[in-house]
């Protein structure tokens, strides 16, 4: 194989889709819209959550007159929740390709909001773990832990 051949099939090759194998059905370059799709429907899930809770603390809290500069930091605060909402479900939308078995397990849109809460609380009891190991490390060095 001359070099400019060589050079030819080294270009052609990167011009192929790179396709990423997980569990044996996933293919990145061929799931694009799908996951996409499945990103848009877990973040409507999420923004309708944030939605339900903001209005829990509306009822909750005494409704007073909003000033143009509350307004104004209650419009940057909704963008900037929109955004962080946006990351969340790109995460969790992550989480759920990676860890389906199937096609069909992932893209199974009845059971969304019962995977979404498996993943939300296997974070928590991870944050929980790693809070509770640091807690624990600091008992056994600290000078009190010693002298008993």
């Amino acid at each position: 194989m001359t070099a400019s051949e060589e050079q030819e099939s080294v270009s052609v090759e990167r011009k192929e889709p790179v396709a990423m194998s997980f569990g044996g059905w996933q293919n990145a370059e061929k799931d694009k819209y799908q996951r996409r799709r499945m990103v848009r429907c877990i973040a409507k899930v999420l923004q309708n959550r944030r939605s339900s809770l903001q209005r829990q603390q509306q009822q909750l809290s005494t409704a007073l007159p909003l000033s143009s500069e509350s307004h104004q930091q209650e419009t940057a605060a909704t963008r900037t929740s929109l955004i962080q909402v946006q990351r969340y479900a790109t995460k969790m939308e992550h989480v759920l390709y990676v860890s389906a078995m199937t096609r069909e397990e992932y893209s199974d849109i009845s059971t969304l909001q019962m995977r979404l809460r498996m993943i939300a609380n296997g974070i928590q009891s991870c944050r929980r773990s790693s809070a509770s190991s640091r807690n624990a490390a600091w008992f056994t060095t600290t000078p009190a832990a010693a002298q008993a």
